[in-house]
């Protein structure tokens, strides 16, 4: 029997495993990059390439700004020269969990209902473009957009809607807390962290002591999975995470599951997966 084996030409490039071809010529010398990038959002070769493509898309237009001696006036996440850098600002998400509970499709869809209240289309629109913030990493317009959609809500007595307007407002809130721990020169720091942690419990308790007295189930288990989260969010490292996450957590998915909300109730499992990992 006789084996033939087939050597790669002398000239032949080296290819990694996982690395296509078209990524290497359009990134020469960047084969240890991409794989740091893959091991770091624990992510494939397409998504680690895309990541690359836009690092260098975004640092050409700062370099631009910077030479015309410009600066962006929002407060969008912003990308630094270094890539490590600009890596961290897209950790956030990671870091964060889901920034959203992707509801943007449905309060979209509501929004076009021309049967609906006006009202209530009117702050449909509101928490889609909320939650489109949020996505996008403008903390404080989402945080302004989800309370004026709670307001309307409010008036409505549409308590579905006030929650999910509350919870998106301290979704918020958990981005600017998180915003200013990664980027302290630009976000303001801890110090700008912990208002925001503050705040988002401030607006998280009283609104769940008021679902409990209404007899809100889905409303109250909405609050404790933000209080859960918040506490995920603020403990230094996962052992420091408190035993009342996890009640809250768990607590939540039970009032979920009751409620038969299986979107909220992945969230809240998310959640609890994330505190029981630690």
């Amino acid at each position: 029997m006789t084996v033939v084996v087939s050597l790669p030409a002398a000239n032949a490039p080296e290819k990694r495993v996982g690395q296509p071809a078209a990524e290497q010529e359009e990134f020469p010398g960047s084969a240890d990059m991409l794989a740091a990038i893959m091991r770091s959002a624990q992510c494939d070769a397409a998504t680690a390439t895309e990541m690359l493509r836009a690092f260098h898309r975004e640092k050409a237009e700062g370099d631009r700004i910077q030479k015309m001696g410009g600066r962006k006036g929002d407060k969008s996440i912003r990308t630094s020269p270094d890539f490590f850098e600009w890596m961290e600002a897209r950790r956030v998400k990671v870091m964060m969990g889901s920034g959203s509970d992707c509801h943007g499709d449905y309060y979209s869809c509501l929004a076009d209902d021309a049967a609906q209240n006006p009202r209530k289309r009117e702050a449909a629109v509101l928490l889609s473009a909320a939650e489109e913030q949020l996505e996008s990493g403008q903390a404080d317009e989402a945080l302004a957009s989800a309370k004026q959609a709670g307001e309307i809500y409010a008036g409505l007595g549409d308590t579905a809607g006030e929650a999910d307007a509350a919870r998106m407002a301290v979704h918020a809130y958990r981005l600017q807390a998180e915003l200013a721990r990664w980027n302290p020169i630009e976000y303001g720091g801890e110090d700008l962290a912990l208002m925001s942690t503050k705040k988002a419990r401030e607006l998280a308790g009283p609104k769940l002591q008021s679902c409990r007295e209404q007899g809100d189930r889905r409303g109250a288990a909405m609050m404790l999975l933000c209080l859960a989260e918040v506490d995920v969010d603020a403990a230094k490292c996962p052992s420091a995470i408190p035993e009342a996450a996890l009640q809250g957590a768990t607590d939540a998915c039970a009032l979920l599951r009751e409620v038969q909300d299986r979107r909220m109730e992945a969230a809240a499992l998310l959640t609890l997966s994330r505190i029981q990992g630690r």
